[in-house]
């Protein structure tokens, strides 16, 4: 493994204050940033022991992501200290997609990483042009594109009308339970309900965006519980 991979995985040990930071939240926001923390330390080791996938590479990602939104959210002040870390994890999980891609052009789940990667770097039309590409070559990708519609987009119509497709096209009653919280819960999803959980229901509509994407659904009862939990 190059030094550039180490680089990555010490990261999670230059996060300063975390102690601070805990001290500051309640258990709910405690359990969070350690359960963030757990999975990225997971990751790191997966890939320092040279199990360097593109699934790993965007685990590590994903979880780095949600723990700064979340940090941010309980306070700004340490975004300085923890977006670098987050690029670089990107640039990487870049790298490796941009790898495979010239093997396999033709993997619906490449285009799928490359719109979650562009998306995070900020450009909205062209990450929707790799879900369009993801779903053209397999449309139950089509399940990850609504969440961009909705989450990023904020365009309800298009997420329905993704989300209700995907709801055909499920195949078993945990996957269809699943799409139709979803659906019931659109408003929460494009942000036009606001408290203090909001933040934490959208991260894990990503990751359940994510897993969809892969066919697991193990996730479904955890958001079933955040989504029902008063506001």
């Amino acid at each position: 493994m190059n030094i550039e991979n180490v680089e990555i995985i010490e990261n999670i040990d230059n996060i300063e204050n975390l102690d601070a930071i805990l001290a500051n939240v309640d258990k709910f926001m405690v359990n969070t940033v350690r359960e963030y923390v757990d999975e990225i330390k997971k990751y790191s080791l997966e890939i320092e022991c040279g199990n360097d996938t593109v699934l790993n590479y965007a685990r590590l990602f994903q979880n780095y992501r949600g723990l700064y939104k979340f940090i941010h959210q309980k306070d700004k002040k340490y975004e300085y200290k923890t977006r670098d870390i987050v690029d670089d994890v990107c640039d990487k999980f870049l790298e490796k997609v941009q790898a495979e891609m010239s093997v396999n052009k033709n993997m619906s789940e490449n285009y799928y990483h490359l719109a979650y990667i562009i998306s995070y770097k900020g450009d909205n039309n062209q990450a929707l042009e790799y879900f369009n590409k993801a779903v053209e070559l397999d449309e139950k990708q089509i399940f990850a594109r609504g969440e961009f519609k909705a989450y990023t987009l904020h365009d309800k119509q298009g997420a329905l009308e993704d989300f209700n497709r995907a709801l055909e096209l499920a195949s078993d009653k945990s996957e269809k339970e699943c799409i139709e919280l979803v659906i019931d819960n659109i408003d929460i999803l494009i942000g036009r309900k606001s408290n203090r959980f909001n933040f934490v229901i959208t991260g894990f509509y990503l990751i359940m965006a994510f897993l969809l994407a892969y066919g697991c659904y193990y996730f479904y009862m955890m958001i079933t519980t955040y989504i029902l939990m008063p506001h």
